[in-house]
C-alpha cells in the first residue's frame, strides 16, 4: 500500500510539472498570437533589418541575466533567514517562480515556484520572506513612482499651484506611510500575532520578526539596483525604435507606467494587453509613435518575462515537488 501510495503521488507530481510546462507554452503562445503582438513582432524585425542601432537591443538581452542575477541575489539573502542558499539554487528558484507566476494571477505562482527549492520544512515559510522580498521591489517602484508623479502633476494633470503642492504633500505624506509600513512589518505583525486568526499563526508571523532595519535596507538596495536594470533596458528600447524622444522626460514616464502597472490587479492572461495600454497613455504624451511604443512595450515583456519563464520551465521539471532538495 505505501508503495502504491509513492508511486502514485510521483505520477501526480510528474503531471503537475508536465501541467506547469504546458501551461507556460500555452500562455506564450496564445500572447504571441495576438494580433498586436504580430504587428509588434513584424515592428522589431523591421528594426533589426535596418540596423540602425542594433547595438541597443543586443544590450537590452545582455542585461535580462543580470536583471536575473540581482533578483536572486536578493532572494538569496532574504531566504537566507531560513537556511543556506547558493547562488546556483536561488538563481533556479527565481526562475521557476517566474515560469509558474506567467499564468497567475497577479503573479502569485512566483511564491509557489521559488519555494519547491527550499527544504520543505521551510516552504511555508518561505512564501512569507518571499512576500517581504516582493514587498521591496514595490516600494521602490511606488517611491520612484511617486518622485515622477511631482513632476508629472504639473505639466500634464493641473497648472494651479496650490493643487500641485497639495498633491505634492500628499504624495509625500504616502512615501512616509510606505517606508514606515515597510521598515515596521515585524512590529505589525507581532502586535497582530496576539488577535484572532492570527493568534493561531504567530510562529509563522515571528519570520518577520528575523528581518531587521539593516536587512530590509539590503533587500531595498537589491530591489534598487534591479529597478535601475529593468528601467534602463526600457529606455535603451524605446531610444531604439524612437530614437527622438528625450531620455529625461521618457525615464520619468517609465516610472509611472511601472508605478501604475504595480497597484493595477491583473490576470496574466491580460497582462500584455495592461502593458500596452498604460505605456502607450503616457509615453503618448511624448511621442505619436504609437506602433514605436506598442513594440518597446512588447520587446520588454518579451525580453524579461517570457524568455525566463521559458527558461524556468527546465527547472520546474528538475524540482522536487515533495521531500527537501539538495
Amino acid at each position: 500500500m505505501k508503495l502504491f501510495l509513492q508511486r502514485y503521488k510521483k505520477l501526480l507530481v510528474n503531471l503537475l510539472k508536465v501541467s506547469i510546462l504546458l501551461l507556460t507554452i500555452a500562455y506564450v503562445a496564445i500572447e504571441l498570437m495576438h494580433r498586436n503582438a504580430l504587428e509588434n513582432i513584424g515592428q522589431i524585425t523591421d528594426q533589426i533589418q535596418s540596423g540602425q542601432k542594433l547595438y541597443l537591443l543586443v544590450l537590452v538581452v545582455i542585461l535580462m541575466p543580470l536583471n536575473v542575477f540581482l533578483e536572486s541575489n536578493k532572494w538569496q539573502f532574504a531566504a537566507g533567514k531560513l537556511e543556506k542558499l547558493s547562488i546556483r539554487r536561488a538563481i533556479a528558484s527565481v526562475l521557476a517562480g517566474m515560469s509558474i507566476g506567467i499564468f497567475t494571477p497577479n503573479n502569485i505562482g512566483d511564491y509557489g515556484g521559488r519555494i519547491l527549492y527550499l527544504s520543505e520544512g521551510n516552504r511555508i515559510k518561505g512564501v512569507l520572506v518571499n512576500f517581504i522580498s516582493s514587498i521591496a521591489q514595490m516600494v521602490i517602484t511606488l517611491l520612484a513612482g511617486f518622485i515622477a508623479f511631482n513632476f508629472y502633476a504639473p505639466q500634464y494633470v493641473n497648472q494651479d499651484p496650490l493643487i500641485n503642492y497639495i498633491l505634492l504633500y500628499f504624495v509625500l505624506f504616502l512615501m512616509v506611510v510606505v517606508l514606515y509600513l515597510f521598515f515596521n512589518i515585524g512590529r505589525i505583525t507581532y502586535y497582530l500575532s496576539s488577535l484572532g486568526w492570527f493568534k493561531k499563526h504567530a510562529e509563522l508571523l515571528a519570520v518577520f520578526a528575523l528581518f531587521k532595519n539593516i536587512d530590509l535596507i539590503k533587500i531595498l538596495a537589491w530591489s534598487a539596483l534591479r529597478y535601475l536594470v529593468f528601467s534602463s533596458q526600457y529606455l535603451l528600447l524605446l531610444h531604439f525604435f524612437i530614437p527622438s524622444m528625450a531620455i529625461t522626460e521618457t525615464y520619468m514616464m517609465i516610472t509611472l507606467i511601472f508605478f501604475t502597472q504595480s497597484i493595477l490587479p491583473g490576470f496574466a492572461i491580460t497582462e500584455l494587453g495592461v502593458r500596452s495600454g498604460v505605456a502607450v497613455f503616457f509615453l503618448g504624451h511624448l511621442s505619436a509613435d504609437t506602433i514605436g511604443i506598442l513594440a518597446a512595450a512588447f520587446s520588454i515583456w518579451s525580453v524579461n518575462v517570457i524568455l525566463p519563464s521559458l527558461v524556468g520551465t527546465y527547472f520546474i521539471i528538475k524540482a522536487k515537488f515533495i521531500g527537501a532538495n539538495s
